[in-house]
């Protein structure tokens, strides 16, 4: 696995997730491509208090052209379309 910007680029790849669908896997950013509701998350993107299960995104509609990284496992929306880029 690279340890640069590699991944950022897109250059392993990633997979969309449109209304309500599930991802799971090792995805290193995730970029939401129009506006998009999150309902749960997994990975080491910690919740506001500190928690392993992260709710902080939860139920929020997330803009168009917002991304955020980490190491996520599983991810699940609502509605809109995300990008889950691969580690």
């Amino acid at each position: 696995m690279r340890g640069d910007s590699y991944q950022l680029q897109g250059q392993m790849g990633a997979l969309t997730a449109t209304g309500s669908q599930t991802l799971t896997g090792n995805f290193r950013w995730i970029l939401v491509a129009s506006d998009a509701v999150i309902t749960t998350m997994t990975g080491n993107v910690l919740g506001h208090t500190g928690s392993a299960t992260n709710t902080s995104l939860a139920g929020i509609t997330l803009p168009a052209g917002f991304g955020f990284g980490g190491i996520i496992t599983s991810i699940t929306i609502t509605s809109g379309t995300i990008l889950a880029y691969t580690l």
